[in-house]
């Protein structure tokens, strides 16, 4: 269970860093990649250069064919002799990489280095996957992709037009007392990006909260996050609420509790402008205000 709790921490982010991309070296044509960072891989895989991929960090899940590829450790506690030991040609990775000891390291090792900032809003994911797009060779697909995200989010604010925006709490805590998440983070994006509102804007990043507050915002939903794989109906959302401390669930009866699998709509990545669509058509399926 602590395993899988901190699984979700990497995939949702607490960090909220400004947009700051670092480029060291020059890139050459034949590539030997190790990325770092669920949606850094899954940009690269989607831009065209999966077979350059030589390894990846344990928060990379998708595609599928990721998970057969040696492993570096996990994105904020990397040994740097492990990625180096893959003789790289260049190292992509999440700006959440740690510790900054070894962080230095690679960047001062010689081997071309690409930093992406973690990506809490639309504007940071076209230039994330333009940033990757320049650095993998691969500038044409990077605007042909970001050209489909954009009209997938175009679709996914058409679900919400001429409706109430309905109230979001995203919560993360599977046996531990429940966080909820703020304003600079994956999932505010990503309710944001669907047509809703998160109840917690007001604070940034993420912080525990109680079943009081959570009752007093009386939300249209709540949203849990789950791994990949690990779905849950209804019937099983409300119980994890109750697994997390929540006694008076009675005074949620209108609330809609569902689960949203991290590395699909928190990744922050190729997918997102259809996670969006698929979580609006949850928000507005029901809500005709």
């Amino acid at each position: 269970m602590k395993n899988t709790f901190g699984k979700i921490l990497l995939a949702f982010g607490f960090l909220t860093l400004l947009p700051s991309v670092s480029f060291c070296g020059e890139v050459s044509d034949e590539e030997r990649i190790v990325t770092m960072g669920g949606a850094v891989t899954e940009t690269v895989f989607a831009l065209g250069a999966g077979n350059k991929v030589i390894a990846c960090d344990r928060s990379s899940l998708y595609p599928p064919q990721v998970r057969q590829l040696p492993q570096v450790g996990v994105v904020m506690s990397i040994s740097p002799e492990g990625v180096l030991a893959m003789n790289p040609t260049l190292i992509l990775t999440s700006s959440r990489i740690g510790p900054e000891a070894a962080a230095k390291q690679l960047r001062e090792s010689g081997v071309p280095y690409v930093q992406i900032p973690v990506l809490t809003n639309a504007d940071h994911l076209y230039k994330g996957i333009g940033d990757i797009g320049k650095a993998i060779n691969k500038k044409a697909e990077a605007e042909k992709l970001i050209a489909t995200i954009r009209g997938q989010l175009a679709e996914a604010k058409k679900l919400g037009e001429n409706r109430k925006p309905p109230k979001v709490i995203f919560l993360v805590g599977h046996g531990a007392q429940p966080m909820a998440t703020g304003s600079d983070t994956q999932a505010n994006a990503i309710i944001t990006l669907a047509g809703g509102k998160n109840c917690f804007s007001d604070f940034s990043g993420s912080k525990p909260i109680s079943e009081e507050a959570v009752l007093e915002m009386q939300p249209d939903f709540i949203l849990l996050s789950v791994m990949s794989g690990e779905g849950r109906d209804e019937t099983d959302s409300r119980k994890a609420l109750t697994q997390m401390g929540f006694k008076n669930l009675d005074a949620l009866s209108h609330t809609r509790v569902v689960t949203l699998d991290t590395s699909y709509f928190l990744s922050m990545g190729p997918r997102t402008g259809e996670a969006a669509v698929a979580l609006a058509k949850i928000f507005f399926s029901e809500n005709k205000e």
